[in-house]
């Protein structure tokens, strides 16, 4: 997978904090793409919560996936300490 164009990362901070083009080159990147990150996992949760499993399986995303494996780890923790 290639390099993503800057166009790009400043369309996704303009589309995700509803900012103009010039606005977002000032935003600060790395708190910005943390934000993003949280926002992805809450609605990958929620999607997660909210679906049938069989559905679910059908609109995979990496978010769910990541928020599956989370999920798993910290159950295998839990057991580890008990």
């Amino acid at each position: 997978m290639g390099s993503v164009s800057a166009d790009w990362i400043i369309s996704r901070l303009c589309e995700e904090f509803g900012c103009l083009p010039n606005e977002a080159q000032d935003l600060p990147f790395g708190l910005c793409s943390r934000i993003m990150l949280l926002r992805d996992y809450a609605q990958s949760r929620s999607m997660i919560e909210n679906t049938d499993p069989e559905e679910l399986k059908k609109h995979m995303t990496p978010g769910i996936e990541r928020v599956l494996r989370t999920q798993i780890e910290l159950e295998i923790a839990s057991r580890e300490e008990d």
